[in-house]
């Protein structure tokens, strides 16, 4: 039987910030997917569905990048609340993250049809910028392992909806994409030296 996890971080998400393929509650066509605690560890369990098939039999080396990706910014959210006194589903707003960085490792190959359970140890190193380490199972055997560094993002951007509400769902989402891809993009290059944090990030 597949896990449920019963208090996701993401589904306590501030409407503007959950559009995102992977974790949005909001992006219909997205993967949905939920994160919260087991004990001091945190947790993502997502079955694959058909059209995410490598070769037959196997999954498609992408979703597990996303998997570990939005894992990775979920723990580093219930990380930051836990440490600000709230968990999932108690009320309070919780803090959102953008990827500043994601590495993954393919272990072996991950079979289809099985639901796939990310593991994630979160450690602080700055408090706007945390550490995942997560690993990837599936039949209790490890399939990948990956981390991600995640920085908090401002609550500061307004939301589409709201800034003009003639603008229709699929360009909202279109714009939320192209926010995260740009925030993401901006500080990978901070992060390589390249450029200057000219970008708000959540005090």
């Amino acid at each position: 039987m597949e896990e449920m996890i019963v208090h996701a971080i993401q589904d306590d998400y501030p409407d503007e910030f959950a559009w995102c393929y992977g974790c949005g509650r909001l992006n219909e066509q997205g993967h949905h997917f939920r994160t919260g605690w087991r004990g001091d560890k945190t947790v993502t369990v997502y079955t694959p569905r058909p059209e995410h098939t490598a070769i037959p039999g196997f999954v498609y080396g992408g979703l597990i990048a996303s998997l570990i990706d939005c894992h990775g910014t979920g723990s580093a959210a219930l990380a930051l609340h836990r440490k600000n006194g709230h968990e999932p589903g108690s009320g309070e707003t919780p803090p959102r993250f953008v990827t500043a960085s994601l590495h993954v490792d393919f272990v072996k190959p991950t079979p289809h049809g099985v639901p796939l359970v990310a593991v994630g140890t979160v450690t602080e190193i700055h408090p706007k910028k945390w550490k995942v380490d997560t690993e990837v199972f599936a039949n209790g055997e490890l399939c990948a392992r990956g981390q991600v560094v995640a920085v908090g993002a401002s609550r500061r951007r307004r939301n589409a909806e709201n800034v003009c509400p003639w603008v229709t769902s699929n360009e909202r989402r279109r714009r939320a994409a192209v926010f995260d891809s740009a925030f993401s993009g901006a500080w990978q290059l901070v992060e390589n030296g390249c450029a200057s944090p000219r970008f708000a990030i959540e005090d």
